[in-house]
């Protein structure tokens, strides 16, 4: 990523950047860019296999508006360019690495996060957990309990790297219909499972 191209293909979108990490298949990224051209969406995937038919969609789609990019970087290694371009950040459904670094509140993956934020930007984190059916990843993990007084406590961790954050939990029914992932909508169905919102705002 040619960091001066970059910077001139947001410069129109000054204090409308998205940047949803964990994207997926890349369909949030998609689907928001088309419907809400005065904003840009980065969408950050390290695995670029599960981007390829959307990527095409996405550039061929929004040629017009020129308001999306797929970008392959992990959540631990963000790119410079990003520093302080983001008006929100969004994580949905994380699993493995990245749901471990959130929901546990890694102190670098945070600072990261916060890095790429602009103050007063919004960060969203969407968990979905079943402490039975995901027991096995959840031990594989080494996650702790997903209890309220869990995210009491990440709330001062996530403190410490420069956001005020809150947390709530509502059915998988309640999914917002903006986060249009495939993921999400399995979830809608489920009678099981629940989400875990985690708001925060950059200070």
């Amino acid at each position: 990523m040619d960091p001066e191209v970059f910077r001139r293909r947001i410069a129109p979108f000054r204090n409308r950047v998205v940047i949803d990490i964990g994207t997926g298949d890349g369909l949030f990224v998609y689907r928001s860019a088309l419907r809400e051209t005065d904003r840009f969406f980065i969408g950050v995937e390290p695995d670029v296999r599960s981007l390829e038919k959307t990527s095409v969609k996405t550039y061929r789609d929004t040629k017009e508006s020129a308001n999306a990019l797929f970008v392959r970087a992990t959540v631990d290694d963000l790119p410079q360019e990003f520093t302080a371009i983001a008006s929100e950040a969004r994580i949905h459904f994380p699993w493995g690495r990245l749901l471990k670094a959130v929901g546990s509140g890694e102190a670098g993956v945070l600072n990261g996060l916060r890095r790429v934020c602009e103050p007063e930007a919004k960060l969203l984190a969407v968990l979905s957990v079943d402490p039975e059916r995901d027991y096995a990843e959840l031990k594989r993990l080494s996650m702790p309990p997903m209890t309220a007084a869990h995210f009491d406590e990440l709330k001062e961790l996530y403190r410490a790297a420069g956001f005020e954050m809150r947390w709530e939990t509502k059915p998988a029914s309640s999914i917002p219909s903006t986060i249009e992932t495939s993921w999400a909508g399995r979830l809608k169905h489920s009678k099981s499972r629940r989400l875990i919102l985690l708001s925060a705002v950059a200070i």
